[in-house]
């Protein structure tokens, strides 16, 4: 059984976990990420607790905002552009607790009812735990450990009541990476932790230090808009599954996170496409707003067989709400005011599309994409230079400047290094996914099939599935 069952049958789950597998999930980022490692964020990929045990007493210490440093912001590390609009929701207050080899703090943590978003501090109190915390293995899984005390607390009250308990489970839950600081003691994280089930607070504690130093983190999420929607329609593409039904229950908004809610778990492989109509009258898609998807959660709703999912995407930037007019989905618009939806004309100049797969540039390397294909296929303007060799790419007002052999990109004037160098493959010019990705806020992936199920001529016993790789599916 693979972990993903694993981890859906310890928590309930009825059958299988829904078809959502860690394999796509890798394979597609490193697609995304042109598969070089030097390339990745430093990403801590932590598990989410899910054992519905007894919550531990708090031994958290609150204190001031004084660990916090003058005219910190903690949101800038989360968020791209102006943090300004959702100042006023960060909680400074400090958290603390120690043993005999650590300290671990948390200076500043914000929330919505979506996603928990945590600074927080570990410091060595010894040179052996010096040694620990400073090896290269110390971020792995297990290194903080989050959990909802509140699911432990609905349990006990239906069962006093003498209901049937809820079962609850998350995945995709905890992540995080390293801020660098100059110490020879501490080193600072950045957290961010999927909520589910609207808790009240949130135990966060360091695995080195055990639960019984756990801290309980206040939760008082930013105001939230909900839209019930209720309708189905066709979502694109994920990157092991092929476009199908998708149902969608409702829609929540905060300045952090978009939360989308189903009774489906088929749709879980399913993306939607969601289009955001802006107060200058403007549309901005899916992957201008958001990241492709944050993680996802379920919950079996008691006595009933059935479950309530839900897809967690966070925006590039701190939203103002009052910025947002509607969204628009399977070709209709619902205004943020609550008022009637209506139809709108389809605008196919924002449908994803196809484009070649290209030879990698490099050892390792993923495929890269095919310049003027990608960018006139978007409806951009691709212009070659034959004096210099350069190629300049413009759309949604940013222009991307190309020379084959050279591994620096000039975007809006700006050098932006790439991990490799453009060059020439059968008379198009081929390069880097990743610079198109950032400068133009696109969403894209290499899809792939798999083959036949073949026994493993290196480990008898067992099996491997050949993995095929086909063209770059572009979501504008």
């Amino acid at each position: 059984m693979d972990r993903m069952n694993e981890l859906w049958r310890e928590t309930g789950g009825p059958g299988t976990a829904p078809a959502v597998s860690p394999r796509s999930i890798k394979n597609r980022v490193n697609a995304a990420l042109d598969t070089d490692p030097r390339e990745r964020k430093v990403y801590i990929k932590q598990k989410l607790r899910l054992a519905l045990a007894a919550a531990a007493a708090a031994v958290a210490i609150t204190g001031s905002a004084l660990a916090a440093s003058e005219n910190w912001d903690m949101l800038s590390l989360f968020f791209k552009g102006d943090t300004s609009p959702a100042q006023e929701y960060v909680n400074n207050a400090v958290y603390s607790v120690h043993d005999e080899n650590f300290t671990f703090t948390v200076e500043s943590s914000v929330s919505d009812e979506s996603v928990l978003y945590v600074i927080a501090t570990v410091t060595a109190l010894n040179e052996e735990a010096k040694e620990a915390l400073f090896d290269p293995h110390f971020q792995q899984l297990g290194t903080f450990e989050f959990y909802i005390p509140a699911w432990d607390q609905q349990r006990k009250a239906m069962k006093q009541a003498g209901g049937e308990a809820p079962e609850i489970t998350a995945y995709g839950g905890f992540g995080g990476g390293e801020i660098k600081i100059q110490s020879e003691d501490t080193r600072k994280f950045q957290l961010h932790a999927n909520l589910f089930g609207e808790p009240d607070e949130v135990e966060l504690w360091l695995g080195q230090m055990g639960r019984e130093y756990s801290m309980t983190i206040p939760i008082c999420p930013a105001p939230t808009r909900v839209i019930e929607l209720n309708v189905s329609g066709t979502g694109i593409h994920d990157s092991d599954a092929a476009p199908g039904p998708l149902f969608i229950r409702r829609v929540s908004l905060s300045p952090f996170s978009f939360r989308m809610e189903t009774t489906e778990s088929s749709t879980l492989a399913i993306i939607p496409r969601f289009l955001f109509r802006m107060a200058d009258g403007s549309i901005r898609t899916q992957a201008q707003m958001m990241e492709f998807r944050e993680g996802w959660a379920a919950k079996l709703r008691s006595g009933t067989g059935n479950a309530d999912y839900v897809q967690m995407y966070r925006f590039h930037e701190v939203q103002d709400l009052d910025e947002i007019v509607s969204i628009l989905i399977f070709d209709m618009e619902y205004p943020l005011d609550g008022s009637q939806p209506f139809p709108v004309e389809h605008d196919p100049s924002l449908d994803p599309f196809f484009v070649r797969q290209m030879a990698p540039l490099s050892e390792d390397h993923g495929y890269p994409v095919p310049v003027r294909e990608l960018t006139e296929k978007l409806g951009g303007a691709c212009h070659w230079d034959p004096a210099t060799g350069d190629v300049t790419c413009v759309y949604r007002d940013t222009s991307i400047v190309l020379r084959p052999g050279v591994d620096v990109a000039v975007v809006n004037g700006e050098p932006v290094t790439m991990w490799d160098a453009p060059a020439m493959q059968g008379g198009s010019l081929a390069a880097s996914w990743g610079v198109f990705r950032d400068a133009w806020s696109l969403d894209g992936f290499v899809t792939y099939t798999r083959g036949e199920r073949l026994p493993d001529p290196d480990h008898p016993g067992s099996f491997i599935t050949p993995t095929f790789y086909h063209d770059w599916y572009i979501i504008p």
